[in-house]
Formats: C-alpha cells, sequence, structure tokens
C-alpha cells in the first residue's frame, strides 16, 4: 500500500500507513520505509524525506541505498539542497552502505541545481 502511495505521490498517505504500522502489529522494514521516503520525494517534501532516513536507526531499521536514492533525490528536487546530498553519500558509508550511479548522480544534480558546479 505504501508503494501505491509513492507512486502516486500521496506522502500524506505513505507517512500515515508507516504509522498505522507502529501502531499494529506490523514493523515496517527498509522497503516501507524507501517507499515512504520516495512518496516525500515525489511530493516535494524534503524535510520529510530527510527525517524519515534520520528515524530509521532509532526504530531498528537498516536503511539500506534506495533509501538513501530517495533522499537525495527529494534535494535535488527541493532545488539543489547539496550539502544535504553531500552529507548522505557520507552517511551512506558511515553506514557501510555502497553507493551507487543514482547516489552520485543525485549528488552531483544537487550541486548542479545549487549553482555549486
Amino acid at each position: 500500500a505504501i508503494s501505491a502511495c509513492e507512486k502516486k505521490g500521496k506522502w500524506q498517505a505513505a507517512l500515515c500507513l508507516l504509522s498505522d504500522m507502529f501502531k499494529g502489529d506490523l514493523l515496517p522494514d527498509e522497503f516501507n520505509f524507501s517507499a515512504a521516503i520516495s512518496a516525500c520525494d515525489k511530493g516535494g517534501k524534503l524535510k520529510q524525506a530527510l527525517d524519515l532516513l534520520k528515524s530509521m536507526p532509532r526504530l531498528k531499521v537498516r536503511p539500506n541505498v534506495y533509501c538513501f536514492n530517495a533522499a537525495a533525490s527529494a534535494c535535488v528536487k527541493a532545488g539543489g539542497h547539496w550539502p544535504h546530498a553531500a552529507s548522505l553519500l557520507h552517511q551512506m558509508a558511515q553506514h557501510a552502505i555502497q553507493e551507487d550511479e543514482v547516489s552520485y548522480n543525485s549528488a552531483l544534480s544537487a550541486c548542479e541545481r545549487g549553482s555549486k558546479w
């Protein structure tokens, strides 16, 4: 269901579903978080995307490359928040998550949009 919200950019519904999972007997995994972060990205909600990513370790959910890439994409779409995008690359290294082409392209695009290229 969160993936359906992600595809439509329904970030509020995605966050509600994620919250409901915690209230019930279901524990969200990295794929649920990835879809919710991507929904925030598509909805233009950078702060919410970054907050979700930041909350994952505290909630005992290990972020994956897709979580970070969705957050990096939100940095690009929010006008090129390059400091956040660069920080995400650093955080990926701290979590021993291998960056991929999308990771680097998002960071470069954020720099370009933020006039730091």
